[in-house]
């Protein structure tokens, strides 16, 4: 467990540098039976313009928002912007072909089931 809070403050730290041009999608994680739970922000995303990849253990979110503004739109205040976002965590002892995501109201909801070690019963001769 200890292991999981140091990888995630040194992703953390590692990302407060950041990549130009490249939000960081801010996330929470949860481990609750067995499982890890990774929520992650991104309203105004569409599903399709989210891509979600684990290899070699790191999890990477990436998703882009489009807002489709055309040239006569005639702002008084602009903030939103078309924008790229991305994160990656560092998972151990996990079960790869379990993870699963669902998407809803701009919150991406990924589920990691935790590998438990195999136990071999020794029989003494």
């Amino acid at each position: 467990m200890f292991d999981l809070l140091y990888d995630l403050s040194k992703e953390m730290n590692d990302f407060l540098g950041g990549k130009p041009g490249v939000a960081s999608i801010p996330v929470d994680v949860v481990y609750k039976d067995d499982t890890y739970y990774v929520y992650a922000s991104i309203p105004g995303v569409k599903k399709e313009n989210i891509d979600i990849s684990f290899e070699n253990s790191v999890l990477t979110i990436k998703a882009k928002r489009e807002m489709n503004d055309d040239e006569k739109t005639n702002y008084l205040l602009k903030e939103r912007i078309d924008n790229e976002y991305e994160r990656t965590l560092r998972f151990k002892n996990f079960k790869e072909e379990s993870i699963k995501a669902s998407y809803e109201n701009g919150i991406l909801g990924i589920a990691i089931k935790v590998a438990k070690p195999d136990v071999k019963n020794i029989v003494i001769e």
